[in-house]
């Protein structure tokens, strides 16, 4: 049976939804009119642009997707109690540019107003169906209120719900609870986290308890730091010793021992290394110092108010020498004109001749110390080696010499090299060498570079002038072992042919030949096998032909 009322798309709708769909912009329906069709039934055409007799106008009330088929739109228009007087027979909705997109026809229908003594709130759906719902913008006019009851069941509502309803009920949004607000508490396991919006679960609670009970048994055995002491002269019976106390009293036995290990006994004892004193004192009648030797003895005694000198050996009378006692220091002047002062003096040679021999020149109240050379019985020092504190406790080497010049009369030492506690170096001329040359790195880059550039550039050329009218082949390095081959060479054939190439290819290769004649025949040609041509032609021509292709090995 054919619908007699029903809804069409007009001519400028169905263009609308076309282009919303080709550019992605939805329609916006802006407002829905309903007429009267001039007081006669009226048959909905596409090529509509106005209702028959329009006699009311309004914003759309809703534009949604029908809950049951999500390829139907619904737009809906509520007429208030205070708006009538006029029969409904059809209706029509517009866009945002105010033209025509739907037409309607509807059973007759009379919309009253409160004059006349009875007054409804009438609602009028028109329903539409799309290929794409997404070319229409859904809206709803918020100034009309019109639900159904089955918008007005309560629907569950949970910590994620929002306020909001569709056709099998409405639900509402509910705050998440804070320090400040009432509101759904989520739960959490984690005792670590900074936040107040979450409360502590049972399980939560039972770890902080745990926690607390092992705190509260482990301050039951805890030493108050006022009870701890450094000290190792302490007699206190209170006080525990600390770690750094213990190991202050072990490293203190420590030194005592060994400072025993090493003492001479006073009952008597013998010295493998050298004795050195300030004197020695013998508090008997009668003192001596003997010296023993192999099988020599030096004896030095006191004897009334000379000292005696005397020297054992065997098979030999012994010898004795006496010299007299003065006050001060007793030396012979031989070894007095054979020793350095410690004040400062003159020597002709220095030579540190020992095991592990080691000069060592201290500085003892300033913040350098060094080695002055001065040669030809110069006025000043023409080369210096200098230790410097540079702060930090940190020292470099400093290096001085003296340039050209007229004589050694003056001091013209120059600062010309110094060796940082890092190992840089600095000299006069280059300032530091690590900024002057290149380092091993910058080498390594640029060996790489010249190996790249001498890979690249061994280029092949071969000429092979008895190979058919001459044939020449040039390869182009594209890496360590594959190259571009392009092969040139001259030929003349008679029908169909196969030459060969002077060298194979083994990759992608094209093939291209030119008849050199005027007549310009058409050939065919292509690659057979590595290095063979199939040439096609029923002529004799003379050919032009360029092979280009990959080789590799």
């Amino acid at each position: 049976m054919t619908a007699q009322y029903f809804t069409v798309l007009t001519d400028y709708g169905t263009q609308a939804f076309a282009n919303a769909i080709a550019t992605n912009q939805p329609i916006q329906f802006s407002s829905f009119a309903v007429g009267d069709g001039n007081g006669q039934a009226v048959t909905p055409t596409a090529d509509r642009t106005a209702l028959v007799k329009e006699t009311h106008r309004a914003n759309v009330s809703a534009v949604s997707l029908d809950p049951r088929n999500n390829k139907q739109i619904i737009i809906e228009l509520t007429i208030p109690e205070d708006v009538g007087g006029f029969y409904i027979r059809e209706m029509g909705v517009f866009d945002s540019t105010n033209k025509l997109v739907a037409y309607a026809n509807v059973p007759e229908s009379f919309k009253p107003t409160l004059e006349s003594g009875s007054g409804k709130v009438q609602v009028l759906r028109m329903i539409l169906k799309v290929s794409n719902s997404q070319a229409v913008t859904l809206s709803i006019d918020n100034s009309v209120i019109f639900v159904t009851r089955q918008q007005l069941n309560p629907k569950k509502i949970t910590s994620q719900t929002a306020n909001g309803f569709d056709e099998s009920g409405h639900t509402h949004e509910i705050e998440t609870a804070d320090t400040t607000k009432a509101g759904i508490v989520r739960l959490t396991d984690d005792t670590g986290l900074d936040s107040d919006k979450l409360g502590l679960s049972a399980r939560a609670g039972k770890k902080l308890a745990q926690l607390i009970s092992m705190v509260q048994l482990a301050l039951g055995n805890y030493i108050q730091n006022n009870k701890k002491s450094n000290s190792v002269t302490s007699n206190s019976t209170d006080d525990v010793a600390t770690s750094s106390a213990v190991k202050t009293a072990y490293d203190k036995a420590i030194d005592a021992n060994n400072n025993a290990n090493n003492r001479v006994s006073k009952a008597g004892d013998e010295m493998s290394g050298n004795l050195r004193a300030n004197g020695f004192s013998a508090k008997e009648n009668y003192g001596a110092f003997e010296i023993f030797n192999s099988n020599e003895t030096l004896r030095i005694e006191k004897e009334g108010q000379n000292f005696k000198f005397w020297r054992r050996m065997p098979n030999k009378p012994d010898v004795s020498n006496y010299m007299p006692l003065t006050s001060g220091r007793l030396a012979l002047e031989d070894d007095v004109n054979r020793k350095v002062s410690k004040s400062g003096d003159e020597i002709q040679w220095l030579n540190v001749k020992r095991g592990h021999a080691w000069l060592n020149v201290t500085s003892t109240a300033h913040g350098s110390s060094g080695i002055d050379f001065t040669n030809s019985n110069g006025r000043y020092a023409q080369v210096s080696i200098e230790a410097v504190d540079i702060g930090g406790w940190a020292d470099e080497l400093r290096l001085h010499a003296t340039p050209p010049g007229e004589n050694y009369d003056t001091d013209r030492r120059q600062h010309i090299a110094t060796f940082s506690p890092i190992g840089d170096v600095w000299t006069k001329t280059y300032g530091w060498l690590h900024e002057f040359y290149a380092k091993q790195s910058d080498n390594n880059k640029i060996w790489n570079e010249l190996n790249n550039t001498y890979r690249k550039s061994r280029f092949g050329y071969r000429w092979y002038p008895n190979h058919y009218e001459g044939a020449q082949v040039i390869d182009i390095p594209t890496s360590d072992n594959s190259v571009i081959r392009i092969t040139t060479m001259g030929v003349t054939i008679e029908g169909t042919q196969t030459i060969n190439l002077p060298e194979q290819y083994n990759g992608f290769t094209k093939v291209v030949a030119t008849d050199v004649g005027a007549g310009r025949r058409s050939v065919g040609i292509r690659m057979e096998g590595n290095n063979k041509l199939v040439i096609d032609n029923g002529y004799q021509t003379g050919l032009n032909i360029i092979v280009i292709g990959h080789f590799g090995w």
